[in-house]
């Protein structure tokens, strides 16, 4: 699947991308209590693929970057309920306390043609469980379109 930028909407407020045809978007989307990586069907009216990173930037980096790269490899034509059985389901919120999704996100990448080996121990060069080294970030220090 190819994705080109599209202007953020009411769904997709931070980051909004669009596959080549418009059948598919990816995003960052703000919530209550910080953001959620999310995918789905244009037009089906719900997220088909959805991870919530709360408001570590360093988790909201690399589940983004993770599923934007797993996207890229399936055909556009993929149904959203084969990409739900595809895509590991969290089943606890913030993915720093669902090492079992983060382990299946991670072998999912690591199956990709090309892709560079990601420890499903480390976020990056983060440890799993480590202190939070990167900035926290919220709703309100960066630019959201109403």
């Amino acid at each position: 699947m190819n994705f080109i930028r599209s202007d953020p909407d009411e769904s997709y407020p931070i980051n909004h991308i669009l596959s080549e045809n418009g059948v598919w978007e990816f995003g960052i989307r703000t919530v209550l209590f910080g953001f959620r990586v999310s995918a789905g069907v244009v037009g089906e009216g719900c997220y088909s693929i959805d991870y919530c990173c709360a408001d570590d930037a360093a988790w909201l980096i690399q589940v983004a970057a993770i599923v934007f790269a797993i996207l890229e490899m399936l055909p556009e034509s993929t149904p959203s309920w084969e990409a739900e059985k595809l895509f590991s389901r969290q089943q606890r919120k913030l993915m720093v306390n669902d090492p079992e999704c983060w382990d299946q996100l991670t072998k999912l990448l690591n199956q990709l043609p090309g892709a560079i080996a990601i420890s499903s121990d480390a976020v990056g060069i983060l440890p799993f469980r480590s202190p939070k080294a990167m900035p926290r970030i919220s709703p309100s220090n960066i630019d959201v379109v109403t």
